[in-house]
């Protein structure tokens, strides 16, 4: 049997703004430019078209520092959205049972120390990982975490952060999340991180 290595070739039309040097436009002309390097390449230059406004409206100063910050949270939230994904208020309502759009129910839940939110835009997510994969019942370690993360101070997303990055006190480096279903190591990893002076 014989397997044919060559991917689809899609053809795009693209029009360019400006003058290519004649090599540039040899290439384009006569190469199959890999989808994902081309990919990000336009994505980035997406990126950098979306924020200069948004830079450019600022009243202050923005540093490279605060904005690599923040491109870094938002990189990080949208991994996790990918990974795991998320709810919103009135999903978590109809996820647990709750009859029509009770969007309080989320809150409550977070402001009782159920669940974890973060912000985005003008509403609250809620990591699906927080709730089985059947019923929708909150996993029983995530309030128990909640608990001593906030008792040590910590907020939701810092606990956020804690559950979704590599962790040495895990077999392999790998992250809290992994392991929800074995409450007793999450719990020491957390008092010990959580605790730590």
């Amino acid at each position: 049997m014989s397997v044919s290595h060559e991917q689809e070739i899609e053809t795009v039309p693209v029009r360019v703004r400006g003058h290519l040097e004649p090599e540039v436009a040899a290439v384009l002309a006569d190469s199959a430019i890999p989808a994902d390097e081309l990919n990000h390449v336009v994505m980035q230059w997406v990126a950098r078209r979306n924020l200069a406004p948004a830079m450019e409206t600022a009243q202050t100063q923005v540093s490279p520092q605060l904005a690599r910050s923040l491109q870094a949270r938002e990189n990080w939230l949208r991994d996790i959205e990918t990974e795991f994904g998320t709810y919103s208020r009135q999903e978590v309502a109809q996820l647990r049972g709750a009859k029509g759009t009770n969007r309080s129910m989320a809150g409550d839940l977070k402001n009782n120390g159920q669940i974890i939110t973060y912000r985005r835009g003008n509403s609250d997510r809620i990591p699906a990982f927080q709730f089985t994969e059947t019923g929708g019942q909150i996993r029983s370690v995530i309030p128990a975490l909640i608990r001593l993360a906030r008792k040590n101070g910590w907020e939701d997303v810092d606990l956020l952060a804690w559950l979704t990055n590599p962790n040495t006190y895990f077999p392999g480096g790998t992250r809290p999340v992994d392991h929800l279903n074995d409450v007793e190591l999450v719990l020491a990893a957390a008092a010990d991180a959580f605790e730590a002076p």
